[in-house]
């Protein structure tokens, strides 16, 4: 859906900040998509990390269902700047952050033992309550006036809230134990990992009070103290890697370390606008780069490695050793994948362009190769997800002891 507005209007980022249809737009990305895959992945994974039983099956499926109104209900009214629908819109995503949350807190009380990568599971759905709060009281205040503040101010800290304090976060410590689950690398200690994230949630903290009230200096220190967090998580992550005894690398890890490359260029770009450079049209194309670009990159390229994964463990898994199972690498297409990572950088990267200058032409060329990446990534997760309804039966043959394929 964001790829299709994007494709019709590609001039909606050659708008202002505050117009209703870029945060109408931005609102489908967010909480429309990138949203509602975390939350998806948070439920599958974080027991898992945790070594612990997932209880809130339920609360998840209602989460599910007030989330997808709730984000229905804010993009429309956004659209259409009715700012009391916003709020009501967003007290039911509210509602399901506050369940995703308490989700999240169980499922983390129940854990052995804490480390710095379930510490930022809790810490990201701490700051997405925070955010959430701060989007109804915002929409809020907009109607009705209540205190007098910059507007601009509130929105670029109730922004940064949700992308680096829930996203961000989220990856920070996820990518350690995925990325080496994937690559068969190892995690030898946390202690570094544990300093990155103290260092980017205090960094964060210092950069949304900052914004909120327009203090140039404390926003240069909290982007900074992001910026250094950022290059220990990525030099970390560097040396797990280099530790890898899985040497082929997919097309999904590809698209994932090319979002956190994004990630970290589009950090360098905001360091640069808390130093005075740049112009609010400049800005906007910094909040693409991050949002399409980093972050869009990061989460759809390991959901081109989760998804297989998780179909593979539902539908082979109990046939092992009944019959011959397929990798959980082939269930998707790599071709495919292999297209979405070239086209949806280099469409990410020509909307970040033109929407920093406001050029409707080079918005179009942008939209039109993102939208592509987002069409191939579609048909290969579709292939993928076909082998619950239509999964590959060849009995193992009874006169062999054919070793079991695995999903590695």
């Amino acid at each position: 859906m964001g790829a299709g507005w994007l494709l019709a209007a590609p001039g909606t980022l050659a708008l202002p900040h505050l117009h209703p249809h870029v945060i109408a737009l931005t609102h489908v990305w967010l909480l429309g998509a990138l949203a509602t895959i975390c939350f998806g992945a948070v439920y599958q994974l974080l027991p898992v990390l945790a070594n612990t039983a997932f209880t809130g099956r339920l609360a998840a499926w209602v989460h599910l269902g007030v989330h997808l109104v709730g984000t229905t209900i804010m993009v429309v009214a956004f659209r259409t700047g009715e700012l009391g629908i916003v709020a009501a819109g967003g007290t039911l995503v509210a509602t399901g952050v506050g369940l995703f949350a308490l989700n999240v807190a169980r499922t983390l009380r129940a854990a052995n033992r804490l480390d710095p990568i379930l510490i930022a599971f809790g810490c990201s759905a701490a700051w997405l309550v925070v955010t959430v709060i701060a989007g109804v009281l915002l929409a809020a205040n907009l109607r009705f006036g209540w205190w007098p503040m910059n507007v601009l101010g509130l929105l670029r800290a109730h922004a940064h809230l949700g992308v680096v304090g829930f996203f961000v976060t989220l990856l920070q410590g996820a990518m350690f134990r995925l990325v080496p689950m994937f690559t068969l690398a190892t995690v030898d200690t946390t202690h570094r990992i544990g300093w990155a994230l103290a260092l980017s949630q205090t960094g964060l903290l210092v950069l949304a009070t900052s914004l909120a009230w327009a203090a140039a200096a404390g926003t240069f220190a909290g982007a900074t103290l992001l910026l250094v967090s950022f290059a220990l998580s990525g030099r970390e992550l560097q040396r797990i890697y280099a530790t890898r005894r899985k040497r082929v690398i997919e097309p999904g890890l590809r698209g994932f370390f090319a979002g956190l490359s994004l990630l970290m260029v589009a950090g360098l770009a905001g360091a640069a606008l808390a130093c005075g450079v740049g112009d609010l049209q400049a800005a906007l194309g910094y909040g693409v780069l991050a949002i399409l670009g980093g972050l869009l990159a990061s989460v759809q390229g390991m959901l081109c490695k989760i998804v297989p994964f998780l179909v593979w463990m539902r539908v082979y898994g109990p046939r092992v050793g009944r019959q011959v199972t397929p990798q959980a690498g082939t269930l998707g297409r790599a071709n495919l994948e292999r297209l979405w990572v070239w086209l949806h950088v280099s469409g990410a990267l020509l909307l970040a362009v033109g929407a920093g200058v406001a050029h409707v032409g080079v918005l179009a060329l942008g939209a039109t190769l993102f939208a592509a990446g987002q069409i191939a990534l579609l048909v290969s997760l579709g292939t993928t997800a076909r082998h619950v309804w239509r999964p590959v039966t060849a009995p193992v043959a009874p006169a062999a002891a054919q070793p079991v394929k695995t999903f590695v």
